[in-house]
């Protein structure tokens, strides 16, 4: 963990300024500890990754992806977002608008795939400090390793954070992004509902400085589809592009640029945590999301 990430962080549990017990004199720690003036708790360092958290709790809301995670299954999938890049259109013009962002810039709920930074990184320069965050305490390791043979490459760094409880300062990033990273932000640790985000996305506006923005992929579901009125009977705030629309809106967001990316009908594939069928239409739209001055 680079010691700079000190200014933007938080204690997880009370919100309170977080400190290195020891001094130091290196830019970077791989093992140690992060220690809140306030409350007295501590965070771990390990292998570089800041685990700001319950190991418990983390572990409830994530933990999904052990199974045929390599090295060269990660490395694969980066890969595959720089040739989806170079197919050029949405997709394309959407890493591009993310790439002229500098200064502290967290990517939520970052998974496995890597699925926006494959394309981003290679496109943003050493004036940004990229933060990977995610609830997966085995993910996290086996992703900074991956990212460890791509150069040239942003500074960067891995949190294990749980997003309903963002542990950032108000006002103090400078930009967020996420491919369908929010939409799978659990508020449920018995998973016994489907994500809902709101809290998320909440706490995201909080973090961000005025003017800042979202760079967001997300995967929508068809008004007159089930899926949607199951979502909406739940209380999700993205049953619908509408609905969702409307809450960022209500929080206080301008939508800046909205596009379709691709669509479809049906299970997008076997293992996915919503329950569509074979009738229910979806979209993946991306959306630049501005907090006002």
């Amino acid at each position: 963990m680079q010691t700079s990430l000190l200014s933007v962080l938080v204690c997880p549990i009370c919100r309170g300024e977080l400190e290195i017990p020891a001094p130091v004199v290196v830019t970077e720690l791989r093992e140690g500890e992060l220690r809140c003036k306030a409350c007295g708790s501590t965070c771990d360092i390990e292998d570089g990754v800041a685990i700001l958290g319950s190991r418990r709790e983390l572990g409830r809301y994530a933990d999904r992806w052990p199974a045929g995670l390599t090295h060269e299954s990660l490395l694969s999938n980066i890969e595959q977002r720089r040739a989806e890049y170079a197919a050029g259109g949405p997709f394309a013009e959407w890493v591009d608008a993310a790439a002229c962002t500098r200064g502290t810039v967290v990517d939520i709920a970052t998974g496995p795939g890597s699925s926006l930074l494959g394309a981003l990184v290679p496109l943003l320069t050493e004036e940004t400090h990229l933060v990977l965050a995610d609830a997966s305490l085995y993910l996290l390791p086996r992703l900074k390793a991956a990212w460890a043979t791509q150069a040239p490459r942003p500074v960067m760094d891995f949190i294990a954070m749980d997003a309903n409880r963002m542990p950032f300062r108000d006002g103090v990033l400078d930009g967020i992004t996420s491919r369908f990273g929010f939409g799978g932000v659990w508020d449920d640790p018995a998973r016994s509902k489907p994500p809902r985000c709101g809290h998320a996305y909440r706490g995201a506006y909080r973090a961000l400085k005025a003017r800042a923005s979202i760079f967001e992929l997300c995967l929508l579901f068809a008004a007159e589809s089930g899926t949607a009125a199951m979502l909406e009977h739940e209380g999700c705030i993205n049953a619908s592009q509408d609905s969702l629309e409307s809450f960022w809106r209500a929080l206080g967001f301008e939508i800046e640029w909205a596009r379709e990316v691709h669509k479809g009908r049906g299970k997008l594939h076997p293992g996915d945590l919503v329950p569509i069928d074979e009738r229910d239409k979806w979209r993946e739209m991306a959306y630049v999301l501005r907090k006002p001055s």
